[in-house]
């Protein structure tokens, strides 16, 4: 008997693994439920309207994106505008008639941070061998009452996404982003921080929670989301988005 049910349970084992999705199963399941992965390739430009709740406060944002390494966010806060520009290697920020140019060392920090190009228009999985990523299956989660398969994908060493995909809907739900601390790149860089500056940058590990899609132009993009960095929550929801329209070069060149 005891033999019997060591051969049953090998049989399950065996059945369950025949039956599990491979990654580009997996991945392949996700574009099309985004719209197709032809679709997602062309997304040239992306400009949105968006508002932000953050610690009680609702914040107007304007977005635009040109792929694959172009974007510029806006935001106004009691009638002052923020405005950060993300050029290729380059990147600057602009208050009140003042522009500062982000440091080198704390330029990639600011890419990896924000939910810019890879999260909100084109699915970091979209040829992934080709850009050299390594995808793996880290197997199943709950969360938020969804199972979930989660997708761990290294960029080279350079910081690790883990991705929880809804198995109902093929459609990411929340993203974990390790990345390097702005402690450590400044570290690397001969500067010191103090201990309070230090603590707030170890914490800085963000995590993106999509709790709404809708679908734009034929594409399915995060209407609402939530980015988790630290204690602090903001909620961005997209108020109106156009995807493939013209837009003019000088919004991602240094402001004046």
């Amino acid at each position: 008997m005891k033999k019997f049910f060591s051969l049953f349970a090998l049989l399950i084992f065996a059945m369950s693994a025949a039956y599990s999705q491979s990654v580009d199963e997996i991945i392949n399941a996700n574009l099309q439920a985004r719209g197709g992965a032809k679709a997602l390739t062309e997304i040239k430009t992306l400009s949105a309207e968006m508002d932000m709740s953050i610690m009680g406060m609702k914040v107007p944002l304007k977005y635009y994106v040109q792929t694959p390494d172009k974007s510029r966010l806006e935001q106004t806060q009691m009638g002052q505008t923020v405005t950060l520009i993300c050029n290729g290697k380059s990147g600057w920020v602009s208050m009140q008639g003042q522009v500062q140019e982000i440091p080198e060392e704390q330029f990639g920090f600011v890419n990896k941070s924000n939910p810019s190009i890879q999260f909100l228009t084109k699915n970091p999985l979209i040829d992934y061998k080709t850009n050299g990523y390594k995808v793996t299956n880290a197997g199943n989660d709950v969360f938020e009452g969804k199972q979930c398969t989660v997708l761990e994908v290294d960029y080279n060493d350079d910081y690790i996404v883990n991705i929880y995909i809804d198995k109902a809907t093929n459609l990411e739900v929340k993203y974990e982003i390790n990345v390097p601390t702005l402690a450590a790149e400044l570290e690397n860089a001969g500067d010191e921080l103090s201990e309070e500056q230090a603590m707030i940058a170890a914490s800085m590990q963000p995590e993106i929670f999509i709790t709404e899609w809708a679908e734009y132009d034929g594409i399915k993009l995060p209407k609402t989301t939530q980015v988790k960095m630290g204690e602090i929550t903001q909620t961005v929801t997209i108020t109106n988005c156009k995807i493939n329209g013209s837009l003019d070069a000088k919004l991602f060149s240094k402001p004046e």
